[in-house]
């Protein structure tokens, strides 16, 4: 060989590209090691040319690239029916009951509800292979200031790499309907990467997916007097009356207006007589 060396790729559609005078080897794409399932490598074929004068001499050769797992994905909440995305539940939410007891770990229900009971909440690292620790914590309430109420315990699964928290009511409680809490999944890492999941207190905690639409479809086809204020009341009362006399009013209008016609009709005929 003298030198003049040439390399290039002959394996296709993978996420490199070969520098043709160095031999160099470069990503060129994104390479997502969750979305590569079970095979987390790349076999490569290389090429070498040597173009001396009159001869033209080539040799190959197999690289083998294996991809490892970064830090770069935030913790997922995990649970069976979630709107999932690349296997993890996208917009985490789960419901629970309005009256809370005192040191009561509570009891939720994800959304949507297809399991027809109360789940555990659990979290783990986005990155599978990376496997962060979890810890998770109460963010904040809807309404506010309402943190101090509850406390949450983080605990280990005995088999794999997922964690549950316990939220528990530090109070015997009776919440609004509507009342939020924002649930924090935080990895212990450098990054401190984490995610949120909402816990709604509602009278329809635990409701299935086909009763909460059917609930719903019921709701919107029907309005219930108590559904109003004192004071939305009487203004439809008083719009009421207001609209009843001035239809009155129209009509005992027309009426003058129509006998005044005959009347006048009834003149000018004798006139004419």
């Amino acid at each position: 060989m003298d030198g003049n060396l040439t390399f290039s790729l002959e394996t296709s559609n993978v996420p490199f590209i070969i520098d043709p005078l160095t031999g160099d080897v470069l990503v060129n794409r994104l390479i997502d090691y969750e979305s590569m399932r079970d095979q987390k490598y790349f076999n490569l074929t290389l090429r070498i040319e040597d173009a001396g004068p009159g001869t033209l001499r080539t040799a190959t050769m197999m690289l083998q690239v294996h991809v490892m797992d970064a830090d770069d994905n935030d913790p997922a909440f995990v649970y069976s029916g979630c709107f999932a995305h690349n296997n993890i539940c996208a917009w985490p939410k789960y419901t629970g009951a309005l009256q809370l007891k005192k040191n009561d770990v509570i009891k939720v229900y994800p959304v949507p509800n297809k399991v027809n009971g109360y789940v555990s909440i659990n979290a783990v690292d986005g990155d599978a292979d990376i496997g962060n620790e979890i810890v998770f914590s109460i963010a904040s309430t809807i309404p506010p200031g309402q943190e101090s109420n509850f406390k949450v315990e983080t605990v280990k699964s005995a088999v794999g790499k997922e964690y549950t928290a316990n939220v528990i009511s530090l109070v015997d409680q009776n919440l609004n309907e509507g009342f939020e809490i924002f649930l924090k999944a935080e990895e212990k890492s450098e990054n401190k990467r984490y995610n949120i999941a909402m816990i709604l207190f509602t009278t329809t905690a635990g409701a299935t997916s086909a009763q909460q639409q059917q609930q719903d479809s019921s709701s919107s086809n029907s309005t219930r007097v108590e559904d109003y204020s004192s004071l939305e009341i009487a203004l439809i009362i008083v719009v009421s009356i207001l609209a009843a006399f001035l239809f009155s009013m129209i009509v005992g209008v027309v009426i003058f207006s129509c006998l005044r016609r005959k009347s006048s009709d009834r003149e000018s005929f004798s006139t004419s007589m």
